[in-house]
């Protein structure tokens, strides 16, 4: 995924976030509103009750006897005088009735010496009574009393515990995404900046590459190197060196740009038989023990010929490198498209490791003596997927590992 492609995500994703959050405040907002109506209805209706309860054989007033002060505090106007005793016990039959299990205070305005009277806390919850506050008078009133609900905010938040669980619960997933993007980000970027490295240094090595391999054909052509054995080892070995670092280096610059996504295909028809001898033709050189052996006679597929050998070049080095001398390559056509499957007699490759094995710098915990970078697999499978091929890996009729490369049919 490239750095804008990231950008686009992480927005969206910041944006997602905002949305939730902010429907999830909205959404608590207006269940905290909606419990604090219905616990307002429940103590106007109880208030209304006592009110009912305590006059029986009296009119009530013509207008709404309850009026709420504050969001704690109510006031009941009864026109007429309040009997104490009977206030708190209707009080509290008619608010337990209604489910309102909450403290209450209250008390009661006396006419004659113009001051509220305190009753009584009632603690329903078994708290400890807390210090009376003080309580407002009122001038609308002559006869009425007062009922103030210390813990009302505290009842309605509990009653919301679950929201408020589930919110905690979301904001910490939220916090997770955010930190996981954080962290994603600053890997994307230390693995941009390791392969810009990788690349420049690549870049770097292959003039100093070229002039060692220049010079080093220029010297195997000399009379003195060509006439002492010895000189003429190092000089071949010097080449055979620079070769194989060579090579390395165009596999980690052509690995840069599979990674970019700029993988130029030639598609073209190929002859699969002949591009596996020529391939064949230079590692025999360097695997001068192994036993090469081509099953089948195939016939083309279409391919980049240049990318094809290269997937052949590392299927084989690695089957060579890694077998105990003897590689098949067989290439088999069917109704459905063709399979290439290259195979030694090594030690394979363990099962709980093959779905890591085409992973970048991947060596097997088998493999540990081999040479090599861990990059061929990880070229050859980013090339198969360019092509639209499949790759899979299996255990060997030899006894080492199978590499099978399915090719649909066009």
């Amino acid at each position: 995924m490239d750095t804008k492609s990231i950008k686009i995500v992480v927005v969206i994703g910041f944006l997602a976030i905002a949305g939730v959050l902010g429907l999830q405040s909205y959404w608590l907002y207006q269940t905290f509103e909606n419990e604090q109506d219905r616990l307002d209805e429940s103590i106007h209706i109880a208030l209304l009750e006592v009110v009912k309860q305590l006059y029986r054989d009296q009119p009530l007033p013509q207008n709404n006897p309850v009026k709420r002060i504050s969001a704690d505090y109510y006031a009941v106007n009864t026109e007429a005088e309040i009997d104490a005793s009977l206030l708190e016990y209707f009080l509290e039959v008619e608010l337990a009735r209604r489910a309102v299990n909450l403290d209450f205070e209250y008390a009661i305005y006396n006419c004659y010496d113009n001051e509220m009277v305190y009753g009584s806390y009632v603690s329903v919850s078994g708290e400890e009574p807390r210090e009376s506050e003080y309580f407002p008078k009122l001038d609308d009133y002559v006869y009425y009393f007062a009922v103030r609900f210390p813990g009302r905010t505290k009842f309605v938040v509990s009653s919301l515990s679950e929201w408020i669980l589930l919110t905690v619960l979301l904001i910490v997933v939220l916090a997770i995404y955010v930190y996981s993007v954080f962290a994603f980000s600053r890997q994307h970027r230390y693995a941009s900046m390791q392969r810009d490295f990788i690349n420049a240094m690549a870049h770097e090595f292959k003039t100093p590459l070229s002039s060692i391999r220049l010079a080093s054909a220029y010297l195997i052509e000399q009379p003195e190197v060509i006439n002492d054995d010895r000189n003429l080892k190092y000089a071949k070995a010097l080449i055979s060196s620079s070769d194989r670092l060579n090579s390395e280096v165009e596999r980690i610059l052509e690995l840069a740009r599979v990674e970019a996504r700029s993988l130029p295909l030639k598609m073209e028809s190929v002859s699969f038989t002949s591009l596996c001898e020529e391939v064949l033709d230079g590692l025999r050189l360097s695997y001068q023990k192994v036993q090469f052996d081509v099953v089948g006679k195939a016939g083309e597929v279409v391919a980049d010929p240049i990318h094809l050998k290269n997937i052949l070049f590392n299927l084989i080095d690695n089957a060579a490198k890694y077998g105990n001398g003897e590689v098949r390559i067989q290439c088999e056509v069917r109704r459905d498209g063709t399979v290439i499957r290259v195979e030694d007699n090594g030690t394979g490759i363990p099962v709980a490791e093959r779905k890591r094995v085409f992973g970048k710098f991947y060596r097997s915990s088998t493999r540990e003596e081999a040479k090599g970078f861990g990059l061929g697999l990880y070229y050859v499978s980013h090339v198969v997927k360019a092509h639209g091929w499949k790759i899979e890996v299996a255990d060997s009729d030899l006894g080492g590992t199978a590499i099978y490369i399915i090719i649909p049919k066009s």
